[in-house]
């Protein structure tokens, strides 16, 4: 009851720049507690940026939209964030460490409100339990505007739901992996997201034996969307990789992926964009634990080949410019260019001057005969 009251109490806030969705002030009761809070759009509105608005106690926060019926509560804690029958749609994510604004690229937006997504909803993490008098408003400002744009933004989560590992070791991972068959989408964003053991999360699109990277990051540098390097295009048949890399020998405990902070974790968020179809036509999800060893190496293998050859042939075209410009060298300094035709090898001069100086030179007796005349 208590929580309802405070949930009827609230008022999101509101301006021509920004759409603030937070908490109505909820006690943290317990460790590792998930808080959901419901706000009903009356109104149409294209969301372009975030900001998280974090206490130290949030552990992570997801925004989601929802269609269907509103929920009988305006607050809850635990369960799913629509109603059974509806499949949220994820708008947005953050984890602790990252405050840093996100916009999105010039005409793109997430459209929320009308019909199909009604609903927005926020779920909070607490990581620890809080005193009785605390209460937390932690939230996230909604950067919007009313004008339409050419392109429409979602989610496409790798997330790993089960997996463990030894203690003690590193290089330890786990992959997912994916066929892509939805309408094409182009990927400009990404975040990474796990706990304590991971050193690097990265994800990857094949397409015909070609890699190429969606993102790579430390998942603990701040856990925020960063732009990718390059805009990435997806379309029907490519395959899509992730892959959370480990390293547990800080610990002398098997470590388990779960959904509590004591848990590991593995989550990729690829931020996209598309045309004017529905989101509901594009698959945002891949969960499907994979062995790329065999692949990976195989695409390091072709990375290092091509690189090897590279630096193979880059040194054979320089040796052979070294050695063709020596020889021009040489070649001009013993034996200049001719400057008129008919030029004959100085070879032949000088045997031709040898010639007309033995039919020139007098003999010993008439040298003789000069000198004593």
């Amino acid at each position: 009851m208590v929580v309802l009251l405070l949930s009827l109490l609230h008022i999101a806030e509101s301006s021509n720049d920004f759409l603030r969705i937070q908490m109505p002030g909820v006690n943290i009761p317990h460790n590792n507690t998930h808080y959901h809070f419901q706000y009903e759009l009356k109104f149409t509105t294209f969301i372009t940026g975030y900001k998280a608005k974090a206490s130290p106690s949030v552990q992570s926060m997801f925004l989601y939209g929802c269609g269907g019926d509103r929920r009988d509560m305006g607050v809850w804690i635990g369960g799913t964030p629509c109603a059974e029958d509806q499949e949220p749609q994820i708008l947005w994510s953050w984890a602790a460490r990252g405050e840093e604004e996100f916009h999105m690229p010039a005409n793109v937006s997430m459209l929320v409100g009308g019909k199909d997504l009604k609903f927005l909803v926020l779920k909070l993490h607490y990581k620890e339990a809080m005193p009785e008098e605390y209460r937390d408003k932690s939230g996230v400002d909604l950067f919007h505007s009313e004008e339409q744009t050419t392109y429409q933004a979602g989610i496409y989560l790798f997330e790993a739901y089960r997996g463990s590992f030894p203690p003690g070791e590193r290089g330890l991972h786990i992959d997912l992996g994916c066929n892509y068959t939805s309408p094409q989408i182009t990927v400009f964003a990404f975040r990474t997201h796990a706990h304590h053991y991971a050193t690097k999360i990265s994800g990857y699109r094949v397409r015909n034996d070609t890699w190429s990277p969606l993102g790579c990051r430390n998942p603990g540098l701040p856990e925020v969307f960063v732009r990718t390097e390059n805009l990435v295009t997806i379309q029907p048949h490519d395959k899509l990789y992730a892959r959370c890399e480990y390293d547990t020998r800080s610990t002398n405990e098997t470590v388990v992926i779960g959904n509590t902070k004591h848990d590991e974790m593995c989550n990729l968020y690829l931020m996209f964009y598309t045309g004017s179809l529905e989101l509901s036509e594009v698959d945002t999800t891949c969960t499907h634990a994979v062995l790329l060893s065999t692949e990976v190496v195989r695409w390091y293998d072709s990375v290092f080949r091509k690189r090897r050859n590279l630096t193979i042939l880059m040194g054979i075209i320089l040796t052979l410019l070294i050695g063709v410009s020596l020889m021009l060298t040489l070649k001009n300094y013993y034996c200049p260019p001719p400057k008129k035709k008919g030029y004959k090898h100085p070879k032949e001069e000088f045997q031709k001057l040898f010639e007309e100086e033995d039919e020139e030179d007098p003999t010993e007796n008439e040298r003789s005969n000069n000198y004593i005349s």
